[in-house]
């Protein structure tokens, strides 16, 4: 019977443990010091990030008040509140998953000239966000300070060091509609790409570019094929199919 009496002491402790940690979570200390360590992180990639607040049940819910970001370059993020869901069972096999991520207002300011990296870096682990919507992202052109509104929801993963990811969002406002789906895996040598896009004014691409003339038109297209074909090392083609309807002009010629 001893080995019942220890096991049951040692159930009880860990219980106990996980317990007070959970606890000592919840304290304001515990939070502002989150804070601190996820802005020194965001710093040495370049990021100057700020928290108000901190609040939630911790570790597994999140909820961030008043998130502003600044980047090397000039460009901010400014998000009022964000809520975040950790997913626990992904954690148990190391992979970080984020089940829901929820914005209400966030306001994104760049400059008409920012660039992304084409560095390349070798993440290690694996993260995935299943479900991110924002529900208004208030577009600035730095330049200009022209503006626009948008929502947004998707989701994404990346694991094993990009030996397979996959991406796909939803970005809409008062004139173009945008969906997006990519999906590669190098294991199963196999890689696919959607897109769907409906433009329904010449300002669908304001605040940055406003189209030379009033149209309207959908753009489809889809391909997918052997993700090694894609660096000369298959022998196998990619298939694709791009569909174009011009709704207005009722005349429309292709730029020679």
């Amino acid at each position: 019977m001893k080995w019942i009496k220890w096991l049951f002491i040692s159930a009880l402790s860990v219980f106990l443990l996980a317990f007070g940690v959970l606890l000592l979570l919840q304290t304001r200390w515990t939070k502002e010091q989150l804070s601190q360590i996820i802005q020194e992180i965001a710093l040495q990639s370049g990021v100057q990030l700020t928290i108000e607040n901190i609040e939630g049940q911790l570790p597994l819910k999140w909820s961030l008040s008043n998130v502003h970001a600044t980047f090397l370059e000039g460009d901010t993020v400014d998000i009022d509140q964000v809520q975040i869901r950790i997913a626990v069972l992904p954690l148990l096999r190391g992979h970080f998953g984020i089940s829901y991520l929820h914005a209400d207002h966030t306001t994104v300011a760049i400059s008409p000239t920012f660039k992304f990296s084409t560095k390349q870096e070798q993440l290690k682990g694996s993260f995935s966000i299943r479900s991110a919507i924002f529900d208004e992202i208030k577009l600035i052109n730095r330049a200009t300070q022209e503006e626009k509104l948008f929502h947004f929801k998707g989701g994404g993963g990346y694991s094993r060091g990009g030996d397979a990811f996959f991406f796909e969002a939803d970005l809409r406002s008062s004139d173009i509609y945008l969906t997006l789906f990519c999906e590669k895996s190098k294991r199963l040598d196999h890689f696919q790409t959607s897109l769907d896009l409906s433009v329904l004014s010449s300002h669908a691409f304001e605040p940055f570019y406003k189209l030379p003339a009033e149209m309207s038109f959908d753009l489809k297209a889809h391909s997918e094929g052997p993700w090694s074909s894609l660096y000369g090392k298959g022998s196998h083609p990619i298939d694709g199919v791009i569909e174009l309807n011009v709704r207005k002009p009722e005349t429309f010629q292709f730029a020679s």
